[in-house]
C-alpha cells in the first residue's frame, strides 16, 4: 500500500543534461568564460515554467536531496514513467529440480 501511494506521488522520473555556473572565490589570473556540464537522475517533485525540481529520495509527501535546476541551463531532458520501472511482482514459482540456471531479470527501456 506504502508503495503505491508514492508512485502516485511521485510518477515520473528524469534524466536530465545541464549546465551549470562555475563561481571562483579567491584571487586567481582571470580565465575564459566557461560552464560545466552535469547529469542529474531522479524524481521530479516539483515543476513550473521556468525551474525544474528533482529529489534522489522520496517518502510520501517528503523528499531529500533536492536540486532545482532552471529550465534555461538545461541541455536534455529525458523522461521515465515510474510504472516503467516499477511493476508488480509476478507470483513465485516453485523451482524445478531440473533448473540448474540461475536466471536474472533486467529492465528493458
Amino acid at each position: 500500500m506504502k508503495q503505491k501511494h508514492i508512485q502516485e506521488q511521485f510518477k515520473e522520473l528524469v534524466y536530465i543534461d545541464w549546465f551549470d555556473a562555475v563561481a571562483e572565490a579567491e584571487w586567481n589570473e582571470t580565465s575564459k568564460a566557461e560552464a560545466h556540464p552535469c547529469s542529474t537522475l531522479g524524481f521530479i517533485v516539483s515543476e513550473n515554467d521556468n525551474v525544474i525540481c528533482v529529489a534522489s529520495t522520496v517518502s510520501f509527501k517528503e523528499s531529500n536531496a533536492k536540486i532545482h535546476i532552471p529550465k534555461g541551463w538545461i541541455h536534455k531532458i529525458t523522461r521515465f514513467s515510474i510504472n516503467r520501472i516499477i511493476r508488480p511482482r509476478a507470483p513465485k514459482k516453485k523451482p524445478s529440480t531440473t533448473d540448474s540456471v540461475i536466471k536474472e531479470h533486467y529492465l528493458n527501456f
